[in-house]
């Protein structure tokens, strides 16, 4: 696969003195691979998108509207903002305001007028730190996801096999299935293994035909094996309707611990005792897409709106309890989200929470991997 080419750094001009912004503006675009956006005025800046954060800001002290020093103050009170380095631009030679921008957050100081070469090689030099930074930033998130993922999806073998040895403690005559139990050890192992060779839970996988091809009925039938004992705790039936000899290109391991058994998981957690889940699975066509599919539907209390935003904006997830008070850690549906675009899936969920619509209430959680993913 081709690498991407590397999207321009985004740096925002503040300076009330078009002609001034345009010089700066074209020196930068000229000499550097960026995108200068000018703004006239603090409120203009302020009012620039959330969606689109820039690399970089050069401010003038000096403004109609106020000082590039009360905009740099602004800017560090922001969490989208506060790490996006600033350099001050001013006529004004003037070292108690160097200070005082520097105090407000400032990373650097030019006088005016510039040297075209001194403007180009400061403003390189700090996009070029602030992306190393960003690189560092995104190597902790990803440890720190990584241990999420060790933690939650362990949850689910251990607690299979503390199950069987407890019903084992509490009925010593009566036979138990140690097969299993030793089968959730097994299970608990591999996540550790698979863990610590992961490379990357945020990154997409460069080459899907690299990946083994595992049988989707009988990866399926080994996810509802882990979750037999969680469900029939509280007496409830998981169903699986899958097209048999179906293979596609995927992680085992990822799918039925950290993709399946995070859904069945959430799905016995919001299910009331004596209820089904259905799981359906094959092949099929979306537009002029073919792929593979997984639903999951139960009849649950349902996903609440403010949860499935957070979900789709990559947002924290307050954890909920479920139906019988199961504690949670607010994780599985973020995990599996994140796995299924590591893999170059979709994910989309429809879900009638149980507060607006009894009879009705449920989720199903739709799950398509395409055999050529898009680019």
């Amino acid at each position: 696969m081709n690498a991407s080419p590397a999207k321009p750094f985004s740096i925002v001009v503040l300076d009330d003195v078009h002609s001034s912004a345009c010089l700066v503006q074209m020196i930068l675009e000229r000499n550097l691979r960026c995108k200068v956006t000018i703004c006239l005025t603090a409120e203009e800046l302020y009012s620039l998108s959330d969606e689109e954060i820039p690399d970089l800001y050069l401010l003038d002290i000096q403004l109609a509207d106020g000082t590039g020093i009360d905009v740099c103050y602004k800017l560090r009170q922001d969490p989208l903002r506060a790490e996006v380095p600033v350099i001050f631009l001013s006529a004004h030679g003037n070292p108690t305001m160097r200070v005082a921008a520097l105090k407000a957050g400032g990373m650097d100081f030019l006088d005016k007028p510039f040297f075209p070469e001194e403007l180009i090689a400061r403003t390189r030099m700090h996009l070029n730190l602030h992306a190393a930074n960003n690189r560092i930033r995104r190597q902790l998130q990803e440890k720190q996801a990584l241990l999420r993922v060790l933690g939650h999806d362990l949850k689910n073998p251990i607690s299979n096999a503390f199950s069987i040895l407890e019903m084992a403690k509490m009925f010593p005559d009566k036979p138990i299935n140690i097969d299993l139990a030793l089968k959730s050890c097994e299970q608990a192992m591999e996540l550790i293994s698979h863990v610590a060779r992961q490379g990357s839970l945020l990154e997409e996988e460069d080459d899907a035909s690299a990946l083994p091809s595992i049988d989707l009925a009988e990866a399926l039938a080994e996810a509802v094996g882990i979750m037999h004992i969680a469900a029939e705790k509280k007496e409830i039936k998981i169903r699986t309707e899958a097209v048999k000899g179906v293979l596609f290109p995927m992680d085992k391991i990822t799918f039925s611990h950290s993709i399946i058994n995070n859904l069945l998981s959430n799905s016995i957690k919001f299910s009331h005792p004596n209820s089904e889940i259905l799981i359906r699975a094959g092949r099929k066509d979306i537009g002029e897409i073919t792929g593979v599919f997984i639903d999951v539907k139960d009849n649950g209390v349902g996903i609440p709106e403010d949860v499935l935003k957070a979900l789709e904006k990559n947002q924290e997830i307050l954890s909920h309890k479920g139906t019988l008070d199961e504690e949670g850690t607010g994780q599985g549906m973020k995990l599996v989200k994140r796995y299924v675009e590591k893999y170059r899936g979709t994910i989309s969920i429809e879900s009638i929470i149980e507060s607006e619509d009894a009879a009705a209430s449920g989720t199903c959680i739709h799950l398509f991997f395409p055999d050529t993913p898009s680019s």
